[in-house]
């Protein structure tokens, strides 16, 4: 059984300093991939295409209405066109080969091509990855993985302004305004209206580029009926019952 799980493969935009302060640069970048084509070369086809944003697909709090971004590479260069950059851009992206963050790279770097995205490929040793490379000033533009939270959890730690572990240096203090109201609402449809505005500001921002949700696979004896995985915990099972 599977079941697409809230854990993300990105790529990080540092927003806080150029050439990545330009939202019409990231806009470009956003248009210019084929979530589908690095998703199929990255997990075969498993788990799901996000959209740029960390709320999984089987959370409570996803938007259900929401636009799904996919490519659209005249879309892309008049992007590229408004935020300077007419004759194409050159890029830099650092990655390591561990949890899928060089197939992704390589994949991401063929897919974007077409925009006039010309992106070099940096492979990095895994061992110091995370402490040369990663919100590092050298490296505006990296890879990155997060496993799954819930929507409250995965926003806080990832999208609030001045968060140690904010790796694209994002600051939207109406983000931050809706995550404290979202977390002290009891009221659940107004809750879901606050992220669903989040999810909102985030896909038109793009200050990362969240490209796909990384599966749960459960694999089961024949005897085992009707298993659901769950999209949260990669140990629990759903549903079950055994036939005699």
């Amino acid at each position: 059984n599977e079941v697409a799980s809230a854990g993300v493969r990105v790529l990080d935009f540092h927003t806080n300093r150029e050439p990545f302060n330009n939202k019409n640069l990231r806009k470009a970048f956003q248009y210019a991939v084929n979530r589908d084509f690095v998703r199929e070369a990255v997990l075969f086809g498993h788990g799901a295409n996000a959209n740029d944003h960390p709320v999984g697909t089987g959370d409570e709090y996803y938007w259900d209405e929401q636009p799904i971004i996919s490519q659209d590479i005249a879309r892309a260069k008049e992007y590229l066109t408004l935020a300077g950059y007419p004759d194409g851009f050159d890029i830099v992206l650092h990655t390591t080969d561990m949890a899928e963050k060089l197939d992704m790279a390589l994949a991401f770097k063929e897919s974007v091509a077409p925009a006039g995205i010309r992106v070099e490929v940096s492979n990095n040793d895994p061992t110091t990855y995370w402490e040369e490379f990663w919100m590092n000033e050298c490296c505006p533009f990296v890879a990155s993985s997060w496993s799954g939270r819930p929507a409250n959890q995965a926003l806080d730690v990832q999208m609030r302004s001045g968060g140690v572990w904010n790796e694209s240096y994002y600051s939207n203090p109406r983000l931050d305004e809706l995550l404290d109201m979202a977390n002290s609402q009891p009221d659940i449809t107004l809750r879901k209206a606050y992220f669903q505005e989040i999810q909102e500001i985030l896909i038109e921002d793009v200050p990362v580029l969240y490209l796909m949700h990384t599966p749960v696979i459960v694999t089961h004896r024949s005897r085992m009926m009707d298993v659901r995985a769950h999209p949260r915990v990669e140990t629990f099972i759903e549903n079950w019952w055994i036939r005699d």
